[in-house]
């Protein structure tokens, strides 16, 4: 597993030397923690040097090590356990390269508390009548995976035609509609604690993207995170 974050830069456009701040992160084979190298890349002409800045090692909890051994062949976890993981291990690298260490942030359409679409969605489609008809009709109904996955698209005219294959192929794997529901059912506590959260990178300047017609993250939602936010366009 291997992330790159750009945490300080002091580009200017059309101009050399260019230089940049580069974290490196990666979790070897050992499964024992996350390395993070820092560097300073210079590109001067054809030429780009390379300079060390330190590396510092962030061990894994014990806990979280055991599960992703488990999860490992011959092991056999499950749709529901490797989505946890991922999860987790997103919390683990954000934790390793810390708020402190991160210059800038650019948030794509960011899942976040005041978008009312999911929160809406998540009672309706977890509440007793519909969640039983939604595990019987939903790998049945093929027409479903064209409503849902064309609100990723602002335009479904331009949704390519494999792309709905490519969302089917993992909720193939048994109990993934099942996960999905548990994913709903606690959404609105998630973004509680996400909001609770936010205050922690208030003070990083935060570049937020938007599409106007996204119907999956309501984009009036990003002027509720400004206050949040050292906002400095969206």
């Amino acid at each position: 597993m291997l992330l790159f974050s750009v945490v300080s830069s002091r580009v200017v456009a059309y101009s050399h030397p260019r230089r940049a701040r580069v974290l490196g992160c990666m979790s070897g084979t050992s499964v024992d923690g996350i390395d993070v190298a820092c560097v300073d890349l210079e590109l001067d002409g054809d030429e780009l040097g390379c300079g060390y800045r330190g590396v510092l090692s962030v061990p894994f909890d014990a806990a979280l090590r055991d599960r992703i051994v488990a999860a490992l062949p011959p092991g056999e976890p499950g749709a529901g356990e490797l989505c946890q993981l991922h999860a987790e291990l997103g919390h683990a690298y954000a934790a390793a390269l810390a708020p402190d260490r991160v210059r800038r942030l650019i948030l794509v359409a960011p899942v976040n508390p005041w978008s009312a679409h999911g929160k809406r969605l998540s009672v309706l489609l977890t509440s007793p009548p519909v969640a039983p008809l939604l595990l019987k009709l939903a790998p049945r109904v093929r027409i479903l995976d064209k409503f849902y996955h064309g609100r990723l698209f602002g335009d479904r005219r331009r949704m390519p035609p494999d792309s709905i294959e490519g969302y089917r192929k993992p909720m193939r794997i048994p109990g993934s509609y099942e996960y999905g529901l548990a994913v709903l059912r606690s959404w609105n506590r998630d973004l509680s604690e996400l909001e609770s959260m936010l205050p922690r990178i208030a003070h990083i300047p935060t570049l937020l993207i938007w599409g106007a017609s996204d119907a999956a993250v309501d984009p009036a939602s990003g002027e509720r995170m400004k206050p949040c936010t050292t906002l400095r366009e969206m």
